[in-house]
């Protein structure tokens, strides 16, 4: 059974005005479940506490990680528990249970399961109009709470995040500062892009990329390449403009080269052909996928990308991605999150010396923290997806692309 913590991240504070009540446990039992054969993964396979599970606003099932309790899983059949790592294997952090082996039970069977699960919640310091200091309790939440509104006239302070095995007088608190964001998103690098749309010319753009890319997560319309589009027309009303999307969730940019060695996908998902298809003058790219490239393996795919872009005569923004699940990227506190992933600074590098645009999403993210916000309730299902307001950050930032001069 493959365990990770559920935030290894540091949770000491500054005192607080009151202590802070958390949220109760909740204890599910006897929820009817079938499991399926099979590996299961982080992303797939088994099956999923119902109960610790979200439906978004597309009507897709997405986990928590995190927030099962590690030890609270029991499992029967016809009133006789099962054993874990024979009869089931579960992985307690990302909320998935398949079959074992050899199960004592038969096939699709139906079994009941125990679970308890935790909600995480985020409260918010705050200075009325009248200059007191008060703390407003948020509402929780299973993954994404939210910090509270604020009161007509207020000014909030500071937030402190309530996580699944916070101790309610030790928060995760993060004060809201006026640190000015710095990012190495460029401006100028995408000249004849830009020539045509103050001339009024048609442009087509193809966001090439990934799940975030295909707008996973993120509620209808709000997707960063619809807000590109939206926040483009507006500001270039003169210009014929369309964005396509060519994306493949679970895909990286080596996927693309051989025309299909995507393994989940349909066998032409991945084609390069699809891209060429459309003739863009610009190609934005995202793929927080090519995170496992770095150095020569960089190298390597990343001569073949721009070999394939310049043959189309296209110009080109790469976006330096949004950050994902803390185990993952090794982040231990998330107020001083920082980005050490080899590939965000490879191809930043590849980026200024191959002359091409830059949209900085990953320093944006990094910068959360000063405004108050823990990055991880910006990630829809706590792993890689980010939420609405993530695919905002992602359109500002390559809309930045669009000025005249390169920043100073």
């Amino acid at each position: 059974m493959f365990l990770l913590p559920a935030l290894a991240v540091s949770l000491c504070a500054a005192p607080l005005p009151v202590r802070l009540e958390p949220e109760p446990e909740i204890t599910v039992r006897g929820e009817k479940v079938r499991l399926p054969p099979g590996k299961i993964t982080p992303l797939a396979g088994g099956v999923q506490p119902g109960r610790n599970r979200m439906i978004d606003a597309l009507g897709t099932p997405r986990s928590a990680p995190g927030s099962l309790k590690p030890g609270s899983l029991r499992l029967r059949f016809e009133g006789r528990e099962l054993q874990g790592g024979k009869d089931y294997v579960a992985d307690e952090f990302y909320c998935r249970i398949g079959a074992g082996a050899n199960p004592s039970f038969p096939p699709n069977a139906e079994l009941e399961l125990d679970y308890v699960y935790r909600l995480r919640r985020i409260d918010s310091l705050v200075r009325t109009s009248s200059g007191e200091e008060k703390l407003i309790r948020g509402v929780p939440h299973i993954n994404i709470p939210q910090p509270p509104p604020l009161p007509a006239g207020a000014v909030r302070l500071a937030n402190y995040f309530l996580d699944y095995d916070t101790p309610p007088d030790a928060p995760l608190e993060f004060r809201i500062t006026d640190t000015p964001v710095e990012t190495a998103t460029t401006r100028g690098r995408i000249p004849r892009t830009l020539a045509k749309l103050k001339a009024g010319e048609a442009v087509k753009i193809v966001c090439w990329g990934d799940s975030v890319t295909a707008g996973n997560d993120a509620t209808r319309g709000n997707s960063y390449p619809q807000r590109l589009e939206r926040m483009l027309k507006e500001r270039f009303p003169g210009a014929s403009i369309t964005v396509r999307v060519i994306a493949v969730g679970g895909s990286n940019s080596r996927n693309w080269m051989d025309s299909g060695t995507h393994p989940r996908q349909e066998k032409t998902s991945c084609d390069w052909n699809r891209v060429v298809a459309e003739k863009p003058d610009l190609i934005t790219m995202e793929f927080v996928n090519d995170a496992q490239f770095s150095g020569e393996r960089f190298e390597t795919v990343y001569r073949e990308n721009l070999r394939r872009i310049r043959e189309l005569d296209a110009e080109w923004i790469v976006a330096l991605p949004h950050f994902t699940c803390p185990a993952w990227m090794g982040i231990h506190d998330l107020r001083n999150a920082v980005d050490r992933r080899g590939y965000v600074l490879d191809l930043k590098g590849f980026a200024g010396k191959h002359g091409l645009g830059i949209a900085d999403v990953s320093e944006r993210w990094a910068h959360l923290a000063s405004e108050g916000i823990p990055y991880v309730i910006l990630l829809a299902n706590s792993l890689n997806h980010p939420i609405d307001a993530g695919h905002r950050i992602y359109a500002e930032e390559l809309l930045k692309n669009f000025e005249d001069t390169e920043a100073e």
